[in-house]
C-alpha cells in the first residue's frame, strides 16, 4: 500500500490535470481508496467537470499513514509477506556463530549473543552500522 501511495503522490505532482480513470490505472488504487484520500484531505480535487485537477496536499506517505488507513478499515489489502512474517512469527537470522538477529516488530530488532546478552534497536541506521561491524 505504501508503494501505491508514493506512486500516487508522484503521479499527481507531475500530472495534476488528469482524468480519474487514468489516475486509478496508473497508480493501482481503487476508486474507494482514492475517495478515502479525497475525503480525508490528503488529495484535493479542484473542479467537478472537464479540467478537474487533483493535488496531493497531505503529508508525505509513510508507514504510519498506511497503518492509519488499515485500522480505519477503509483500505482492505492483503498483508505483504514481510508484514505477515513480522506480525505472526518470530523471525531470527544467525549473523555469525554466536549472534542472532531477531525481528521483533516492523520498527525494532534485537541482536542477541548465545550467552543471553541482548540489545534492542529502534533505529535502522544504527542497526546497519552495528551489523557492518560484526559481519
Amino acid at each position: 500500500m505504501l508503494n501505491k501511495l508514493l506512486k500516487t503522490r508522484k503521479f499527481l505532482n507531475e500530472n495534476p490535470k488528469t482524468s480519474l480513470k487514468s489516475l486509478i490505472q496508473e497508480t493501482g488504487l481503487t476508486q474507494g481508496e482514492f475517495d478515502f484520500l479525497i475525503n480525508n484531505n490528503i488529495v484535493e480535487r479542484r473542479g467537478k467537470t472537464k479540467g478537474t485537477r487533483f493535488y496531493w496536499v497531505g503529508r508525505k506517505p509513510d508507514y504510519t499513514m498506511v497503518q492509519d488507513f488499515i485500522t480505519n478499515g477503509d483500505f482492505i489489502e492483503t498483508q505483504s509477506m514481510l508484514d505477515l512474517i513480522v506480525d505472526k512469527y518470530d523471525l531470527s537470522v544467525r549473523v555469525n556463530d554466536n549472534i542472532t538477529l531477531r525481528l521483533i516488530s516492523d520498527r525494532s530488532a534485537s541482536l542477541r549473543r548465545d550467552n543471553g546478552e541482548e540489545v534492542v534497536f529502534n533505529d535502522p541506521v544504527r542497526l546497519k552500522d552495528i551489523l557492518s561491524l560484526i559481519s
